[in-house]
Parts: C-alpha cells; sequence; structure tokens
C-alpha cells in the first residue's frame, strides 16, 4: 500500500461524535486505499429501523456522475468519442432553445460543468415519475426548449443536465444502453455486483420535517436522471469506486481506463473548480482534495480524495438537509478536515435550515393577524415588514433560476413547501381583506 495510512480511528471517531448531534437516523464510512477497502463502519440504523451497516443500500446521487464520467473517457480512450468534438457529431438529434449554441456544446463542456445549462435546468425532472427504456433519450430531448445561461465552454454551473446528456451520449455510442454499459464496462470491473439504478430498487430514507428526521415515503427515483444521479449501491461497494480512482491505471483499475485517461478524469480546467465528477482543490499548503457530495430527497452522501496522501474517504448518510444542506454541508466539512489531518470545525448548535423556516412561521403568523380588525401604527409595521418577508421567500422559492420549484420543493423540503404554501394562502386573504376594506372604507366616505 502507497501513500499514508488513513486516518481510521478518527474519522470513526468524528462520525461518531456527529452522526446523532446532526440528526441523521444512519450513517456509513468507507475508507480506501489504491489495494481496496481498508476499512467500513456503520452508524445507527437505516430507513427500516435496522443498524446501518456496510452492506446496507444507499441511493448515492450525485455521487453517480464519476461512474458516468468514467463510461465517457472509456469511449474516449477508445476513439469513438473526441473530447472537444461538439455533442451533435454524436447525438444528431441533440438541441437547446438556440441552434448556435447547440452546435458549440462540447462533450469537454459537458464533463467539466461548462455547457452553459442553468441549475435550474438540471432539476427539472427531479420530482418526476415518468419511466421506460427511453426515459433519459426523453429527458435530454425535453432541452430542446431549455436557454442556456451562458455561452458554451465560457462558465461553470453545475448541473445535472450535463450528465443526463452525457448518458445519452453513452447509449448512442456504444450502442447499448446506459445501464447495460455501465453494469458490463463499469461496475462489473469495479467489482460491484450489487449496484441498482433507479426505478429498479427504493431504498428509503429519512426526510426533514423542522430539522427532525421522519422516514421517507414513495420518493421520486430519478428515473429520468439515471446518469446524473440514479446509482444506489453499498458502502464497501463504493469503496472500490474510491479506491481505483486512487489506483487511477497503474495497477488494477487500468482495466477501466489508462492512467492518461484517470488523468485526465481528475483534472479541472485552469480557472475553474469541476474536474469531471470531481470538484477539485488546491490548498495553500499544496494538498490535492478531489470531493463531491450527493442529495436525494432521503439520503445525503460526500465523498473525498487525496491523491497525493493515496487516501479516500467516503460518509453516506440516510437524511438530507434542504435547501441549503443544513448541517450535512458543516459534517461534509469537518470529515474532510479529519481526513487530512485538521481539527474538524465545530459544529453548529442548531441546524441552519431552521432559521429559514423560523423566519416563514413568523411571517405567517403575522400575515395571518393581518385578518383581524383594528390594526395599530406598530402592527401595521409589523405586518407590512411580514408581508415582504413573505413575498420575498415565495418569489425566492418559485423561480427556478433563485429557488426551488415546487414540485422539487414537495420531494426535498416538504415543511417548507408547505409553509410557502400557506404564506401564499395568507397573503391572498390578507390582500382580499384590505381590499374588501379599502372598498367598504370608500363607499362610506361616499355616503358622508
Amino acid at each position: 500500500m502507497n501513500g499514508e495510512p488513513p486516518p481510521v480511528a478518527a474519522l470513526f471517531d468524528y462520525t461518531a461524535r456527529t452522526q446523532p448531534a446532526s440528526g441523521t437516523p444512519g450513517a456509513v464510512v468507507v475508507i480506501a486505499t489504491r489495494d481496496g477497502v481498508v476499512a467500513c463502519k456503520g452508524f445507527g440504523v437505516d430507513g427500516a429501523g435496522q443498524p446501518m451497516t456496510c452492506d446496507s443500500p444507499v441511493a448515492i446521487a450525485s455521487l453517480s456522475k464519476g461512474f458516468t464520467a468514467i463510461a465517457a473517457m472509456q469511449l474516449v480512450r477508445a476513439g469513438k468519442i473526441q473530447l472537444d468534438a461538439p455533442v451533435q457529431r454524436y447525438l444528431t438529434w441533440f438541441r437547446v432553445a438556440d441552434a448556435d449554441d447547440s452546435a458549440r456544446i462540447t462533450v469537454r463542456d459537458l464533463l467539466n460543468q461548462r455547457s452553459g445549462f442553468s441549475e435550474s435546468s438540471g432539476r427539472a425532472w427531479l420530482a418526476s415519475r415518468p419511466s421506460g427504456d427511453d426515459i433519459v433519450e426523453r429527458r435530454v430531448r425535453a432541452l430542446s426548449t431549455v436557454r442556456l445561461s451562458s455561452a458554451p465552454g465560457t462558465r461553470f454551473e453545475y448541473s445535472n443536465a450535463n450528465y443526463d446528456v452525457l448518458g445519452a451520449l453513452v447509449a448512442s455510442v456504444s450502442g447499448v444502453p446506459y445501464q447495460h454499459y455501465m453494469q458490463t464496462k463499469v461496475l462489473r470491473p469495479l467489482g460491484i455486483s450489487g449496484a441498482r439504478f433507479s426505478c429498479e430498487s427504493d431504498p428509503h430514507g429519512y426526510v426533514r420535517v423542522f430539522s427532525f428526521p421522519v422516514r421517507a415515503g414513495n420518493q421520486p427515483e430519478l428515473c429520468a436522471d439515471v446518469p446524473a444521479g440514479g446509482l444506489e449501491m453499498s458502502a464497501t461497494e463504493y469503496g472500490r469506486y474510491l479506491a481505483a480512482n486512487i489506483d487511477a491505471g497503474r495497477s488494477w483499475s487500468s482495466a477501466l481506463l489508462d492512467p492518461g485517461g484517470w488523468q485526465t478524469l481528475q483534472r479541472s480546467p485552469n480557472d475553474m473548480p469541476y474536474a469531471m465528477g470531481w470538484f477539485e482543490t488546491i490548498r495553500p499548503d499544496g494538498t490535492r482534495e478531489l470531493r463531491h457530495d450527493g442529495a436525494a430527497p432521503d439520503f445525503h452522501n460526500f465523498a473525498a480524495l487525496l491523491p497525493g496522501r493515496g487516501i479516500a474517504a467516503a460518509r453516506l448518510s440516510n437524511a438530507n438537509e434542504m435547501p441549503d444542506g443544513g448541517r450535512s454541508d458543516a459534517v461534509d466539512r469537518g470529515f474532510l478536515q479529519t481526513l487530512e489531518g485538521r481539527i474538524a470545525d465545530a459544529q453548529p448548535l442548531l441546524p441552519p435550515d431552521i432559521y429559514l423556516r423560523l423566519l416563514i412561521v413568523g411571517a405567517a403568523i403575522l400575515s395571518f393577524r393581518s385578518l383581524r380588525p383594528a390594526p395599530t401604527r406598530l402592527r401595521n409595521s409589523l405586518i407590512a415588514a411580514a408581508n415582504l418577508i413573505g413575498v420575498a421567500a415565495i418569489v425566492w422559492y418559485v423561480l427556478p433560476q433563485w429557488g426551488w420549484s415546487p414540485g422539487v420543493g414537495f420531494a426535498y423540503a416538504p415543511d417548507l413547501t408547505v409553509l410557502i404554501l400557506a404564506l401564499v394562502g395568507l397573503l391572498t386573504c390578507g390582500g382580499g381583506v384590505a381590499l374588501y376594506s379599502a372598498v367598504v372604507n370608500s363607499r362610506s366616505r361616499e355616503a358622508r
């Protein structure tokens, strides 16, 4: 085994300390070197209330992008795809709203998340439940009405749409369905035999209701976004993927990609942060990090790789916090710091997401009080402030480029969505009462 010894005890201790406080019922930590998985341990319980283990199925969500990137790079190394060729060379039917933009998007743009697709265009099908063998193609064809947020190749913006297009491209160029290609050319060579795809299985985790975990019901299964976020596997199996990334074509992982392919996959453009399935950062001390998180409605996952030290680790957990990651992001940051041998930052006492919810509850209460008569000047001021907060929250939530669509919101943040809808109702009623009062007062003045 090359590189530094992995900090197994420190990562296990950190997870044991933070897992209960984070409000996550279950988590599992896997640690790997180039030789394979060196340690794995479960904490808490799974969605059925059974002990979380290294064999528990987990929806890895956006960590799936790394597997799709391998598939695309395999076709590049085989000479079937050119990184800087336009996508339309391989998907002749591929379109976005602007014909010139359609012709300029390259394969590399998709892999490095710089095609111009917005984050909102990547979310568009997250809450849909369509199925069928052609679902990924239908999802990609639907991009024909999408206007890009920037010119292709000019700016980074994370979007599931990029990797969904890559999935359709892999299927078209290889001549077999995406899932079949992944099973035979990527997963099996990695030694992963138990992986499933969305719509084939449905492991249950927990959604949050005011930060409290509640067992998830029948969540949307990302059937249309399989290449971007639809893989399900155990922590032990995901550890094989981490090990391959560390080995990077030097020995057994050459069955997937040669060293040059791995190097290209793990390097981001000079002025942008995203490699191919990994965010890349070089710290001031020279430490190079590759990391990625994955957020499903009822799972939150985080993986990190330190190529120079030859170690990698992932924390896969069965509860998520939305819209901004809540305590999960803080736990991820501390996990990475622990992997690097640094002291983890202190965790927040309260989940950051709770403040947004409490603010909206306060606005709703004041809006409700506006329905009662006999207002005072102070009360009028408070109600006006509450209405302003309420309108801002609704605008943020409804406009895709700023927040969440209601369909996605119900899946990822049901409590926040109910609050927003309640606020819409209260503001509508308040506006109606104010209009009625104005009409009555006007008629009263006319009568006098």
